[in-house]
């Protein structure tokens, strides 16, 4: 696995925001029986746990993308949205497609922070022309102010035969831009910390 990714409603406007991205892990647990042999899967299940259909089908998509070890499938092509509503129903498609692991991403906390940056101080300047040509030039840079969005994401590996949690992780994505780009950073963030963590060898 190069990269791994990781329960209110989610629109697309939560995924998909304008402005730089970067990622980090903010807290993480592992089973304390994992081993690198515990992320050889065979068929993963990538799944984004997400009420808006578009957002669902790209965000899982780009999982299938930065996942590299063993067969992956976007969840949206096992299980419908109806069958998302039925914990039974879901369990038995996921099983008769034989998957052995499973990867989900959700949004668990989308904040945004209103911040104002000052404009230019000129402070005091020794002679009069020395302040004057300094000063009139930022005379109207008065400032502005600058709204931040942090996505909080949580992140769940699990295995499925037999069932346990192997892997999870909580990330904050800082003003996250496109889905795409959004689990891809997450990937790249997650894939790190099982490196360190000594679960994943660098491929």
């Amino acid at each position: 696995m190069k990269h791994v990714a990781g329960a209110a409603a989610l629109s697309v406007v939560a995924w998909v925001m304008v402005g730089c991205a970067s990622t980090e892990i903010k807290d993480s647990w592992r089973n304390p029986e994992a081993t690198p042999e515990s992320f050889q899967f065979e068929k993963i299940l990538a799944m984004a746990i997400v009420d808006d259909i578009v957002t669902r089908r790209v965000a899982e998509d780009e999982l299938v993308q930065v996942i590299e070890r063993g067969e992956v499938v976007p969840s949206y092509t096992v299980l419908t949205q109806a069958d998302l509503q039925n914990a039974e129903r879901a369990k038995e498609k996921i099983q008769e497609e034989g998957f052995d692991g499973v990867v989900t991403l959700r949004v668990a906390n989308v904040d945004k922070t209103v911040t104002y940056v000052p404009g230019s101080y000129a402070g005091p300047h020794s002679s009069f022309w020395g302040y004057y040509g300094y000063a009139w030039p930022t005379a109207y840079d008065s400032g502005y102010m600058r709204t931040d969005t942090v996505a909080t994401i949580e992140t769940n590996i699990y295995a499925l035969n037999p069932e346990k949690l192997i892997w999870s992780g909580t990330s904050e994505t800082f003003n996250p831009r496109t889905t795409r780009e959004v689990v891809d950073d997450i990937a790249r963030a997650v894939g790190a910390e099982l490196m360190e963590q000594g679960l994943m060898a660098p491929k």
